[in-house]
């Protein structure tokens, strides 16, 4: 039976969060940081491949990080705790609220990872799990792993926004029936979509924005898109 003992209550996540692909040590990042956090927590979303651990190091010291691993081909999922203890050498910090596998591999069987995944949340390195660009057969046996090993299977991350919902027939169903929370990424597609219409459709349908900006205008802009739907519904 899997050893629970250093599982603690994470922090919520919010209804958004700062994407971080961009982020690199210095001032622009420092002022990203600043305008995201004016209000209180916010999740950032990294990946040891971001700027090569770049966007890791301009984030050391945040309290609430996700970060993503890749199943390199040269990288059995026993390297997963090795990769964490480097990713977490970069943030300065003992445990990541959320650690997630980048993608799904495509030369072995997936099972491995996750497991390595949720012994993460059994050391307390990580309070959470999830997966990123996984279809809907990976997502669900990704799902039935993580239970089997005590761990709920807490996000999901993919492409979604207005002109890309394909998400809708099968992924973000899977979610809302088994309470996991369904990340967005890219929502503006890249910036082409106005974020007062893109923001807006995925707040309303229960989905987590996931918003990369160094601008701290375009930053408060999204923040307040969602303190404004949290005034109509106090849910979000």
């Amino acid at each position: 039976m899997p050893d629970n003992s250093a599982m603690t209550t994470p922090a919520p996540l919010g209804p958004i969060a700062a994407g971080t692909n961009r982020f690199r040590p210095g001032p622009k990042a420092a002022a990203a940081r600043r305008a995201w956090t004016a209000e209180g927590p916010v999740l950032f979303d990294s990946a040891e491949i971001y700027g090569l651990g770049r966007s890791e190091r301009a984030l050391a010291g945040e309290a609430l990080v996700a970060t993503k691993i890749m199943p390199h081909p040269w990288r059995r999922p026993g390297g997963l705790a090795d990769a964490l203890t480097a990713s977490l050498a970069r943030l300065e910090a003992s445990t990541v609220r959320l650690c997630l596998l980048h993608f799904p591999t495509r030369w072995r069987d997936n099972s491995g990872w996750v497991r390595a995944l949720a012994a993460e949340v059994h050391t307390g390195r990580a309070q959470g799990i999830g997966v990123s660009n996984h279809d809907l057969g990976q997502l669900r046996e990704a799902w039935r792993v993580a239970n089997e090993e005590g761990v709920p299977l807490e996000v999901v991350q993919d492409e979604y926004h207005l002109d890309k919902r394909g998400v809708e027939a099968e992924i973000l169903p899977f979610c809302q029936e088994h309470g996991i929370t369904f990340q967005a990424f890219r929502p503006l597609d890249g910036g082409r979509l106005p974020s007062s219409e893109a923001l807006p459709f995925l707040l309303e349908r229960r989905v987590q924005p996931v918003v990369g900006t160094l601008n701290p205008d375009h930053v408060r802009e999204a923040l307040g898109y969602s303190k404004q739907l949290a005034r109509v519904s106090p849910t979000i």
